[in-house]
C-alpha cells in the first residue's frame, strides 16, 4: 500500500468519526429534557426542563411567550422534548396527553408503560399552528389527583 493510499484512508477515517461525533452530539444538544419531581402520592408537583432559559434562547429579543406561566417550556420545530422522572423521584407508568392538537408527529409514542422517558421531536407540520402553544397533561395511573397540566410554546 503506498503512503499516499494510507494517507488518504486515515483521512477518510478522521472523517467520518468526526461527522459521526457532530450527529451524535447535535441530536442530543437538540433536546430538552423535562424532568418531573413527584410527591409522596405519585402526582406531579412541578418540572424541571434542563434549559431553564429555553424561551430566552429560542425567542431572543422578545418578551418570553413563557411569562407568567407556570412549567413553561419553549422550544423550535425540529427539536427533541424529553419527559423523564427526576432522580429523586419513583418511577412510573405515565402519559403525555394533548388538548387540542400536537407539536409531535405520528410516530410519536406518548405513553411510557414502564416509567421509562419519552422522547419525541416536534414535527414542522404539527408545529405550524397559531397559536403555537400546545397545553397538555402529565397523567400518572398511581396518582389519584387530578392530572398536571403544563404548556409546550414552539417557535419557527
Amino acid at each position: 500500500m503506498s503512503k499516499l493510499t494510507l494517507t488518504k484512508t486515515s483521512l477518510t477515517t478522521v472523517i467520518t468519526f468526526v461527522f459521526a461525533s457532530f450527529l451524535f452530539t447535535s441530536n442530543v444538544a437538540n433536546a430538552n429534557t423535562i424532568k418531573m419531581n413527584l410527591d409522596a402520592s405519585n402526582c406531579v408537583t412541578s418540572l424541571s426542563p434542563s434549559d431553564k432559559s429555553s424561551c430566552a434562547t429560542e425567542f431572543p429579543g422578545v418578551t418570553s411567550p413563557c411569562e407568567g406561566k407556570k412549567d413553561c417550556v419553549c422550544t423550535k420545530k425540529d427539536k427533541h422534548i424529553e419527559w423523564e422522572f427526576a432522580e429523586n423521584s419513583k418511577k412510573q407508568n405515565f402519559t403525555i396527553d394533548f388538548k387540542k392538537g400536537s407539536p409531535f408527529g405520528e410516530n410519536c409514542k406518548l405513553a411510557s408503560p414502564n416509567g421509562n422517558k419519552i422522547r419525541c421531536k416536534i414535527d414542522k407540520k404539527g408545529a405550524a399552528v397559531s397559536p403555537p402553544s400546545f397545553y397538555y397533561s402529565v397523567t400518572i395511573a398511581a396518582c389519584a389527583a387530578e392530572p398536571y397540566d403544563p404548556i409546550i410554546i414552539v417557535g419557527n
